[in-house]
């Protein structure tokens, strides 16, 4: 008997997808929700806490959205889960920016020194 997709596996991709398509409807609480749900049902998947990342991005709250994206790639290396580096540079850049967006909201310099990482720095570089 050939095994397939569990039934868990098959609504955690659901949910991610949902949210995906809220996203580019710009229903940001749906896409919340269902990247919510996803996390319910696997908590230890990157995609979920990029996707609170994103959304929260989109809220121009950078402080959490950091943390959620920095949660994403602990949950991709921790879990060797399989990252395209389309993921990761997004990912990347998307924290590059918000602390650039924190920068300028609150003149604290600790922003622009968390830039200085390299790979943040590399990441904004290649977004010109």
């Amino acid at each position: 008997m050939r095994k397939g997709i569990s039934i868990k596996k098959k609504a955690y991709i659901a949910h991610i997808l949902f949210a995906g398509r809220a996203i580019e409807k710009n229903d940001f609480d749906m896409a919340m929700r269902r990247y919510n749900q996803a996390w319910l049902i696997d908590d230890a998947n990157g995609e979920a806490y990029w996707g609170f990342g994103i959304v929260l991005n989109e809220r121009k709250q950078y402080d959490e959205s950091n943390k959620m994206l920095e949660a994403a790639l602990e949950r991709y290396a921790e879990n060797k889960y399989a990252m395209s580096n389309l993921n990761e540079s997004n990912i990347w850049r998307t924290l590059a920016m918000n602390h650039i967006s924190l920068f300028e909201q609150t003149q604290d310099s600790t922003y622009i020194t968390r830039i200085t990482d390299r790979r943040l720095l590399n990441t904004l570089k290649a977004a010109r």
